[in-house]
């Protein structure tokens, strides 16, 4: 596969093609770091990639999930992976190492993705554009002297440049929506309860909502699979919903019925 059909594709395209075996996980994880050096020079948007977790696999691994395969950014902020550097951007957290993963990359690894790396962010997630003392600023793909905007900036040009189909994005006040506009990209911020900000329940009372950015509907729905349900102590929970998100996709459509009235 050469980087412009990578690029091309969205995740759910991608990890079919490692299920049917027409492509491996490896060889996705190889042109995802040949994408991170052609274009991550101009955008700064990865901070550090995991060149050893790609030269690991096999051509043989058979990954499971809906998203098998599929390499994938967590952005460096408040959600960790063990054994791997999380510094929010901040000089005060450089070097920090996590002893375990938080209950949401877990379920981004059961989603089947390959995380190869982290994406930039302001210094934590902070300010409305993605640039700090520690990291320097993220541009945008479409314009390189345009902001990808904050705070989740770093995943969205990421995605938008081609590096990777999806990354992982939070918002509060609009870190996930904003960037995805500015970028041409899929970013819904899905309700309070609906994924589960555990350990820390409480982070920022529940108004930061962990989710994706992505270049489809369908990858969005897919990942929002994976990741929904509550855990004990989360400050707020929904209750499920009757079928998955990426069945509405498909669903049947039902007549639409508006109401007016001519009553002043």
């Amino acid at each position: 596969m050469n980087i412009s059909e990578y690029a091309q594709l969205d995740g759910l395209a991608l990890a079919e093609l490692v299920r049917t075996g027409a492509v491996t996980a490896k060889e996705l994880g190889m042109s995802m770091l040949t994408a991170v050096e052609q274009v991550n020079p101009q955008l700064n948007a990865v901070i550090e990639t995991y060149a050893e977790r790609v030269a690991a696999m096999s051509q043989d691994d058979k990954p499971t999930g809906v998203l098998g395969g599929v390499p994938f950014l967590l952005k460096d902020l408040f959600v960790f992976e063990a054994g791997k550097r999380s510094e929010s951007s901040s000089r005060l957290m450089q070097g920090w190492i996590s002893s375990e993963d938080t209950l949401l990359t877990t379920r981004f690894k059961n989603s089947g993705v390959n995380i190869l790396g982290r994406s930039t962010t302001p210094e934590f997630g902070l300010s409305g554009s993605t640039e700090s003392v520690l990291t320097g600023a993220t541009r945008n793909p479409w314009d390189v002297s345009k902001m990808a905007v904050g705070s989740s900036g770093g995943s969205a040009a990421a995605v938008s440049s081609g590096i990777v189909p999806m990354g992982h994005a939070s918002d509060a006040a609009g870190s996930i929506r904003i960037p995805a506009s500015c970028c041409n990209l899929v970013g819904l911020k899905p309700s309070r309860g609906r994924i589960s900000n555990a350990p820390d329940a409480e982070h920022a009372a529940s108004f930061s909502v962990n989710s994706i950015v992505s270049r489809s509907v369908r990858d969005t729905a897919a990942m929002l699979d994976a990741l929904v349900g509550a855990a004990p102590g989360d400050f707020t929970a929904l209750a499920p919903l009757p079928r998955p998100y990426l069945a509405e996709l498909t669903a049947p459509e039902t007549p639409l019925r508006i109401a007016f009235t001519t009553d002043q």
